[in-house]
């Protein structure tokens, strides 16, 4: 029993030991890598190492080509150091975006990466990544994203949305007729198939499609009830789009210049 009891004594001593001479440069490290390898910068501010695998930071940002994506406020973060002896790191990590919430694992095997993170509440004016695609206006997203290798899948909803119309290649999107939205972006590879719906007052509307090479290409498809079939304004605007009676077809094409 002593052998054993000391046997496991040893493990926590070399387990302890290792976390107080790692320097924080591994962990920057780690971060750098695993965005290069998604052609994402990852910069931390304020990152400290507290007691027994703990991480902190007062703000992570995610950037690609220059252009801020999204950024993570009061940021915590907790190493699981079993999965050490397993060849294995497991990360808890929890921030901040506005009011809103992120949190979740990331887990680092042999094989490849994993990340499950949900996301609660988060004001859709703080994620710099909508409105560098020129998607701005109010409402609180919630939703879960999953990656593993190459594959992902991010499911959203978006409560109370007041959005501004948008203007794409000279194609006005009337997003302001929209209140509640839901979607997924699935991603295979270098392609992101996009579908999300959108409803309103007196109207419905579906976006499909796909970004790929920073290049959006999809469509988005209008169906009005009565009310605003009857109003001389929508008509004006969305006469050219229709395609039958209650059924318009908008084309979504941009480049950005930030993105996949």
């Amino acid at each position: 029993m002593k052998k054993i009891l000391g046997g496991l004594l040893l493990i926590v001593v070399v387990v302890w030991a290792a976390w107080i001479v790692c320097p924080l440069s591994v962990f920057e490290s780690a971060l750098e890598r695993f965005g290069r390898g998604r052609d994402i910068t990852i910069r931390c501010e304020g990152l400290k190492k507290g007691y027994f695998y703990r991480l902190s930071a007062d703000r992570v940002r995610f950037e690609r080509l220059g252009k801020t994506l999204l950024s993570l406020e009061r940021v915590s973060a907790g190493l699981d150091p079993l999965r050490l002896f397993k060849v294995q790191v497991a990360v808890f990590v929890r921030g901040g975006v506005g009011q809103g919430i992120v949190e979740g694992y990331a887990t680092r095997s042999q094989r490849a990466m994993q990340t499950d993170f949900t996301f609660s509440d988060v004001p859709l004016a703080d994620v710099e990544a909508l409105s560098n695609a020129g998607i701005r206006g109010t409402g609180r997203i919630s939703g879960r994203a999953s990656l593993g290798g190459h594959e992902g899948r991010i499911s959203f909803q978006i409560a109370d949305a007041a959005l501004e119309p948008v203007t794409f290649e000279a194609v006005a999107l009337p997003l302001n007729m929209f209140h509640a939205i839901r979607g997924t972006i699935d991603t295979e590879g270098p392609a992101h198939r996009i579908a999300v719906s959108l409803e309103g007052e007196h109207i419905y509307a579906r976006l499909r499609g796909t970004v790929q090479s920073r290049v959006a290409d999809g469509v988005i498809e209008l169906m009005p009830e009565r009310d605003l079939l009857e109003n001389p304004f929508f008509l004006s605007q969305m006469e050219r789009y229709q395609v039958s009676p209650g059924y318009y077809v908008i084309p979504v094409k941009r480049r950005f210049s930030f993105g996949p």
